[in-house]
């Protein structure tokens, strides 16, 4: 992680492993991760953005041994933006009760070899909701979420939900 000013952090990560398990029949399965965020607040604005990129190495023996559709690339890309309107209500309030809007693109076929990727796999999906943080480590959260993908684009077979959840975060 790195934060070169005020309210800005930014961060990568990776990984790097096999994933053949021992299975001896399919050699090698090298699985690289890669990921980067990050994170900007500004008084009541919260910004955070997300994006990862996973790469699996030998897929197409993976798939031949086991006739499954293992993707040689996954992709995602995550944006969110929350505002805590709370202290424009009550202004002296340690509490925080925030609108927030998400956006997620990510495809766990995004690249294949041996098959056509299967677009289902391909979804969007967009967030709306409010979160309440009555102390500084508990959450109430509801939303709605709108799912697409690109087979159903358009379609009344993309689904929606809604979300109800509370959250506690000890450490």
């Amino acid at each position: 992680d790195y934060s070169p000013v005020a309210g800005l952090e930014a961060g990568a990560s990776f990984f790097a492993g096999n994933a053949a398990g021992g299975e001896d029949s399919i050699g090698s399965v090298p699985v690289l991760v890669l990921s980067a965020d990050a994170r900007y607040a500004l008084n009541l604005l919260s910004l955070r953005g997300v994006v990862a990129a996973i790469s699996i190495g030998n897929a197409p023996e993976v798939n031949a041994r086991y006739g499954n559709a293992v993707a040689d690339r996954i992709t995602g890309v995550s944006l969110e933006a929350a505002y805590n309107f709370l202290p424009l209500l009550i202004p002296d309030t340690e509490e925080d009760l925030s609108l927030f809007f998400r956006w997620e693109r990510y495809d766990t076929q995004a690249a294949t070899s041996g098959f056509a990727p299967l677009l289902q796999y391909r979804r969007t999906d967009i967030q709306l909701g409010l979160t309440y943080k009555p102390l500084y480590n508990v959450a109430v959260k509801a939303d709605y979420l709108w799912q697409r993908n690109a087979l159903n684009a358009g379609a009344s077979a993309n689904t929606g939900q809604l979300n109800v959840g509370v959250g506690y975060y000890f450490f």
